[in-house]
């Protein structure tokens, strides 16, 4: 794993790649959390659309992240039509969903897929005596407030051939150790979790930030509608424009790091 020290307009930043999927995601974040004094992450790549109103070259700032794989994968019930054999401990918990709903308008609107059932996460941090469920997690508040004063900054985001792209902050984006192209899931993505955007590796950056009290935000450009294709799927046409598109925001979003930075010096 290589981490590239440098400097951006006088800050000391660490540069790196995070792998592909979860536990790749986890580790390397868990690594640059130990070896540097890191306080802030912003992490950019491309993900699937799951809101069909994106197209290639958008982009997606979510402001809470999901695992959408988390969950138990149980037998049918051979005595009722439909129905699903489900494990005792997953009744606690789908009390537990019910009742966060009522409490919390970022709930998961929990629904099976098929013999998908999913669960939470369960986290373990320093003050934390037993081990906490975690429906999803959320970005830095300041980072989020940074990113959308860059794109009232930024110059219009454009593609390749001149059309200005869309750029959505906040909102629900998922994460699994799935490549997700079927379109009937991606509805279920839609249902269950509300969420713009889906790819494999931002919850496992944000548990590690979270569990670490470190601030982090994610910049996703789209590169497809997920299992919106007819054949093969074409993510692999527009990922290097998404990446261009995202790229040009995560710049506008470290300027303005930057720049708060200083002002809180000026302060002091």
């Amino acid at each position: 794993m290589k981490y590239q020290l440098g400097t951006y307009k006088g800050e000391k930043i660490v540069i790196f790649t995070t792998g592909i999927s979860v536990a790749n995601a986890a580790m390397t974040m868990q690594m640059a959390l130990d070896y540097f004094p890191i306080d802030k992450v912003v992490m950019m790549g491309i993900a699937g659309a799951v809101n069909p109103a994106f197209e290639p070259g958008d982009i997606a700032i979510p402001e809470r992240w999901y695992y959408h794989d988390e969950s138990v994968y149980v037998n049918p019930d051979p005595n009722r039509d439909e129905g699903f054999v489900l494990p005792g401990y997953y009744n606690e918990a789908s009390a537990r969903h019910k009742a966060r709903a009522k409490i919390d308008p970022f709930a998961p609107n929990y629904k099976n897929f098929g013999y998908q059932f999913p669960r939470e996460v369960a986290i373990v941090k320093d003050g934390v005596e037993t081990p906490q469920k975690m429906p999803y997690f959320s970005v830095s508040a300041n980072l989020l407030a940074l990113a959308k004063k860059a794109l009232t900054n930024v110059d219009t985001i454009k593609m390749p051939s001149g059309k200005p792209i869309q750029v959505r902050i906040g909102g629900n984006g998922v994460t699994g150790s799935v490549f997700a192209d079927n379109a009937k899931y991606r509805q279920w993505l839609q249902d269950v979790f509300n969420a713009q955007v889906t790819e494999m590796e931002s919850a496992a950056v944000g548990q590690v930030c979270f569990v670490n009290n470190v601030e982090w935000i994610v910049i996703r450009s789209v590169s497809d509608l997920a299992g919106g294709q007819k054949g093969q799927n074409d993510e692999n046409v527009f990922s290097a424009i998404a990446s261009g598109t995202g790229t040009k925001l995560l710049m506008a979003l470290l300027d303005e790091i930057v720049s708060a930075k200083v002002k809180a010096k000026d302060i002091k």
